[in-house]
């Protein structure tokens, strides 16, 4: 096997083919406690992939032409520099091969599924850069194929087995992924905001705060489509900002309520109103006490926010019975 991939062995096509039918066997191998048994796994693995030149057209012309394979140079190109022994060649492969998803090109396209194939391969590599760029390529066909890459990439994201910086490369990833959704986001948010809010409870406070920052984003992309989730934010930002000793996930913290103030406007006094009286105390405490000058001056600027939120609310002339006039009392 590894003579037929260094090229000093051949076989027929009609026993090439076969050799596609190790790839699962060999991505059980490259988990394998022997590092000389699953680095050879994982070269054995992408030279059979990279081996097979031929792709789908994308021609839509007819039934026939759409299922028809073919050479196309530039994708061939991507599967030699894949196949190279030097990292930096194999990544520059996975940023064309990016490009070529981002593009939505007819060719990335109509193979979304081997190109998922390769780059899911690619993130079993030693070098943290050609990872890095495996990570972002998936992300770029989480556009194409979201029910194939959200699940991988949630779950290097969730794996202690998975370094803190690749996690928080995998974080970058998931949130570009969710930024580029437009209208289908509410079908994943629930993913998104179960992972993020899951990671805001990591043992490592770097962790914490990257998890709070994506949840920022999140939030402020949702909007309306937030309602489900507001409440367990709200709790869970207000307990970290009350209880935790890192000043990053503090300011983390007062981030996600500066982005949901902006986002939401009037609509968060009526969506939580359960929850404004604690966060109003809370900011107040933070903007005094905290120890850190940079979250104090984010709770300041919450509180502004909160207190345009209130006077725009209360705009037009009161009646004495308006149901939010003790919200903040």
């Amino acid at each position: 096997m590894y003579a037929w991939c260094a090229g000093v062995t051949c076989c027929g096509r009609d026993q090439e083919f076969l050799l596609f039918d190790l790839l699962t066997p060999l991505d059980t191998l490259t988990e394998h406690e022997s590092d000389a048994l699953s680095t050879m796994a994982r070269e054995i693995s992408i030279q059979i992939q990279t081996r097979q030149t031929t792709w789908h057209t994308g021609n839509d012309t007819s039934s026939t032409t759409s299922t028809t394979t073919t050479s196309i140079p530039e994708l061939d190109t991507i599967l030699k520099d894949l196949a190279d022994s030097s990292p930096p060649v194999r990544a520059y492969g996975i940023v064309c091969l990016r490009k070529s998803v981002l593009a939505r090109t007819p060719a990335s396209l109509a193979n979304a599924e081997r190109i998922f194939s390769l780059l899911t391969t690619q993130l079993k590599d030693e070098d943290s850069f050609v990872y890095g760029n495996a990570v972002r390529g998936l992300s770029a066909l989480g556009d194409i194929l979201p029910e194939r890459v959200l699940p991988l990439l949630t779950q290097q994201y969730a794996s202690v087995s998975v370094t803190e910086a690749s996690r928080l490369k995998i974080g970058e990833a998931l949130l570009q992924v969710s930024q580029r959704a437009g209208e289908v986001l509410p079908k994943y948010g629930g993913q998104f905001m179960d992972l993020f809010l899951r990671a805001t409870r990591d043992s490592s406070p770097l962790m914490r705060a990257s998890a709070l920052s994506n949840l920022a984003q999140l939030c402020k992309q949702m909007r309306f489509a937030l309602h489900p989730y507001i409440s367990e934010v709200l709790e869970c930002v207000g307990a970290l900002l009350a209880t935790d000793r890192d000043e990053g996930v503090r300011r983390g913290a007062v981030y996600v309520l500066v982005l949901l103030f902006r986002g939401l406007g009037p609509d968060v006094l009526q969506l939580v109103p359960q929850h404004m009286r604690r966060l109003y105390r809370l900011l107040k405490n933070t903007e005094a006490t905290d120890t850190d000058e940079l979250t104090r001056a984010h709770a300041q600027v919450a509180l502004g926010l909160l207190g345009e939120i209130v006077t725009e609310l209360f705009a037009e002339p009161l009646r004495d019975t308006h149901p939010l006039i003790t919200v903040l009392k």
